[in-house]
C-alpha cells in the first residue's frame, strides 16, 4: 500500500496470477465484509491515478481514514474508497510499444446512504444481477452455502466462459489436436480456487471423465489432478 495515497489500496503490476486473486479479495471485502455495494469503474494511465486519486478525495472522501469511514457509514451516511489494480494482461490488445504496467484500472465503492457519488457518478449496485462486479472471466456474486443462514460473498466463471471450456473439453475428449487434453486439464486447475468456481472446475472435469470414456472405451483414463487449491488469503502486494 502506498503511504501517500493511502487509504487508496495500491496493488502493483502484477507479475503472477496470485496479484488477480488480490484484487479479487479486496473487491469481496469491501462489497460483502463492509458493505459498499455500489460502484463504478474504469481504466486510466497508470501516470493518472494520483489526479484521479485527489479528484476523489476531494469530491467523494476516499482519502478519509477507516474509523471515518466507519463512523459515516454508523450514522447511515454513505462513505467511498477508491482501489486500484494493475492486471498483468491488461494490454494485450494495446500498442506493443507501452509496457502493461501502463495501464491501471480504478474502481470506486460506494456504501449505502447519502453520498454526493450517487447522484455524480452511474453506480451499480453488486446486489443486483444486472449490476454484478465483474473481473476478466469472473462475477462476484452472493451464493448460499449449506448449512449457513445468510449468504456468502464470491467469484464464479461468468456463463460464456464455462461455455467456452466445455466445447473444449468435448474437444478434448474427442482427441481434436488443437486442444492437448493434458494442458486442458493443467488449465483447469490453474483456476482461482473460489468455491463456485471449484465447483465449475469439478463439473467440467466429471464431463471430460464421461465424454472420454464413452468415446475411447474403458482402455484409457482421461488425464486429471488430485488437487484444485482453496484461495488462501493474501496481503496487498
Amino acid at each position: 500500500m502506498s503511504a501517500h495515497l493511502a487509504p487508496a489500496l495500491r496493488m502493483q503490476p502484477a507479475a503472477s496470477p496470485l496479484e488477480t486473486i488480490v484484487a479479487m479479495q479486496r473487491i469481496v471485502d469491501y462489497v460483502g465484509r463492509y458493505g459498499y455495494h455500489w460502484w463504478t469503474g474504469g481504466r486510466i494511465d497508470a501516470s493518472r491515478t494520483e489526479c484521479l486519486q485527489r479528484k476523489f478525495s476531494l469530491h467523494y472522501g476516499v482519502g478519509l481514514h477507516r474509523n471515518s469511514r466507519r463512523r459515516l457509514r454508523n450514522e447511515g451516511r454513505g462513505a467511498a474508497i477508491l482501489l486500484f489494480y494493475w492486471p498483468h494482461l491488461a494490454r494485450q490488445h494495446d500498442s506493443p510499444s507501452r509496457t502493461a504496467a501502463a495501464i491501471c484500472h480504478w474502481i470506486l465503492l460506494v456504501s449505502d446512504g447519502d453520498h454526493p457519488a450517487r447522484t455524480l457518478e452511474l453506480l451499480k449496485d453488486a446486489r443486483d444481477p444486472s449490476g454484478r462486479f465483474r473481473l476478466g472471466p469472473y462475477e462476484l456474486i452472493r451464493y448460499c452455502r449449506q448449512g449457513r443462514s445468510s449468504p456468502s460473498w464470491s467469484y464464479r466463471m461468468e456463463k460464456e466462459y464455462f461455455s467456452e471450456y466445455r466445447r473444449r473439453v468435448i474437444d478434448a475428449a474427442r482427441g481434436v489436436a488443437l486442444e492437448p487434453a493434458d494442458q486442458l486439464v493443467q488449465q483447469l486447475y490453474a483456476e482461482p480456487g473460489w468455491r463456485p468456481v471449484r465447483q465449475a472446475v469439478g463439473r467440467l472435469v466429471g464431463l471430460m471423465s464421461r465424454e472420454w470414456l464413452r468415446r475411447r472405451g474403458a482402455t484409457s483414463k482421461a488425464p486429471r489432478r488430485s488437487y484444485l487449491p482453496y484461495v488462501r488469503r493474501l496481503p496487498n502486494k
